[in-house]
């Protein structure tokens, strides 16, 4: 696909053969990998393989442009970089996201409570997300999803209660 007309969260697309135009409209360099039907990979940005190897979510081309074309990016971001990262944060998408968090009042309230829920049922085997809901804390993103302050002092102790119990996203 390729876009024609973005307005912050929708696009009006037309088809494309062509992978490389497709993946310059992904939002992040691990989802614009393909395979063909025999299993080969194909990563025609150059650069979405060795982020998948490691492990670190960066938004393809310019943050801030990605950010502008779907607000929801900010949440998946910081969603990935916990799920599939490494547990550290892309500096420049991290200063992407701060500084259009307000961009976050766009969306459906639905919308943001999804991805917060994915957010905090992450596998906690895996990650913990209480390190990421701390970065995103720090960077104002509640600030413009909610009025009310979370508690992940809390959270990180219900975590670890889930770990130690074997416990999955309860």
């Amino acid at each position: 696909r390729k876009d024609v007309e973005t307005d912050g969260r929708f696009a009006k697309i037309c088809y494309t053969q062509s992978w490389e135009e497709d993946a310059t409209r992904r939002d992040f360099t691990v989802n614009a990998l393909y395979m063909d039907r025999e299993g080969e990979i194909f990563d025609p940005l150059g650069t979405g393989l060795l982020d998948t190897q490691k492990r670190i979510i960066r938004f393809v081309g310019d943050p801030t442009q990605r950010i502008q074309e779907d607000a929801l990016r900010i949440l998946r971001f910081y969603r990935f970089s916990t799920q599939i990262g490494n547990n550290s944060v892309d500096a420049f998408g991290l200063k992407a996201c701060r500084e259009n968090a307000a961009l976050l009042k766009t969306l459906s309230r639905e919308r943001i409570t999804d991805e917060t829920f994915k957010i905090c049922s992450i596998n906690t085997y895996q990650n913990d997300p209480t390190s990421i809901l701390k970065i995103m804390y720090n960077n104002n993103i509640f600030s413009e999803i909610s009025h009310a302050t979370p508690d992940l002092d809390t959270f990180h102790h219900i975590v670890n209660f889930q770990k130690r119990y074997d416990l999955y996203n309860e």
